[in-house]
């Protein structure tokens, strides 16, 4: 019977667990193939991470999940987590009808608990950082493209890393860097967070055409909209520049989201990381097992890792790659 109801739900979510054929688009159906495909022993096996979504149903005691969404130019659906680590099962299903229906889900499923995050994620209308034609999903628990090969990453992920990075974000004065900021939503709930403490945030991304997108999303935000500006001095400054290599300019930081897979910490982010700072970065090869890591720096400089969540991110690349 559980093996039965674990087919009945692969069958129904199968597009987390599957990359897109070639002639699937992201928000389209799933093919007969493709269902087939995830149910086929060597697809199961190299999917085993997916089922840690569904073994709460199998299980007594409580058991958590979570997941990533495809940044960037993810040719895949957004795929459910191996880990049970962290946030709970509820991940993926934390829906609303309006942004703040969409932020009590996240409360309610566990997900975002720190004020600060619940604050600034209330405040910041995640439908401003959504194409028109996305507008209608801007509250369901995914991600939307946002053009040039590029999306808009799940709430609940946003929640996650906002979560794990809220006391370095406020603290006096901080500094923080998102790499691959996209439509600018995380860096501005990230600038909201870090406004009451006098801190300062740098959105990095590599395709111009984004940038000025989250310029503009920002601009038409009521909620950090006085916040953004071009200089050094800005709370929220969003830039066009190769994430990989971070943002020399504005360095040290206290706080760092990457939103891409490494093969492991780029140099140049762990020397940008301020002592007693943090980064939040997947590491791993595309399409074998990644986890998100939390990374630390002592005041001493000593740097220990901290894997939080098994995750499947796209590759941290460049922008040729990306969008040639």
């Amino acid at each position: 019977m559980i093996k039965a109801r674990v087919k009945g739900t692969l069958r129904a979510s199968v597009c987390f667990a599957l990359p897109f054929s070639a002639s699937s688009k992201p928000g389209g159906g799933v093919s007969r193939r493709q269902v087939l495909a995830v149910l086929n022993p060597a697809r199961l096996l190299a999917f085993t991470a997916s089922l840690s979504l569904f073994l709460p149903r199998f299980v007594t005691k409580p058991a958590t999940a979570t997941s990533t969404n495809p940044s960037n130019h993810s040719p895949f659906c957004a795929q459910p987590a191996r880990s049970l680590r962290t946030a709970p099962a509820m991940a993926w299903r934390s829906h609303g009808n309006s942004n703040s229906d969409l932020v009590g889900a996240l409360r309610r499923n566990g997900i975002l608990s720190s004020p600060g995050a619940i604050a600034a994620m209330t405040a910041v209308d995640r439908a401003k950082y959504v194409l028109p034609e996305f507008s209608s999903e801007a509250y369901q628990d995914s991600p939307q493209p946002i053009g040039f090969n590029a999306t808009i990453s799940a709430p609940h992920m946003h929640a996650m890393c906002l979560d794990l990075l809220r006391t370095h974000i406020e603290r006096p004065g901080s500094s923080s860097l998102d790499v691959g900021s996209g439509s600018g939503y995380l860096a501005a709930c990230m600038a909201r967070m870090a406004s009451a403490y006098g801190g300062r945030v740098v959105g990095v991304e590599h395709i111009d055409g984004l940038t000025s997108m989250a310029k503009k999303n920002v601009r038409s935000d009521p909620a950090v909209a006085d916040l953004l500006g071009d200089g050094a001095d800005a709370t929220l400054q969003l830039v066009t520049a190769d994430g990989r290599k971070g943002f020399a300019a504005s360095a040290p930081y206290d706080a760092i989201h990457v939103g891409a897979a490494a093969d492991g910490v780029p140099p140049e982010l762990l020397e940008q990381l301020k002592a007693g700072g943090r980064m939040v970065i997947p590491v791993g090869k595309p399409n074998r097992a990644q986890e998100l890591v939390q990374v630390d720096k002592d005041e001493n400089g000593r740097v220990s890792m901290k894997p939080i969540t098994g995750v499947r991110y796209v590759p941290l690349t460049d922008q040729a790659a990306q969008w040639p």
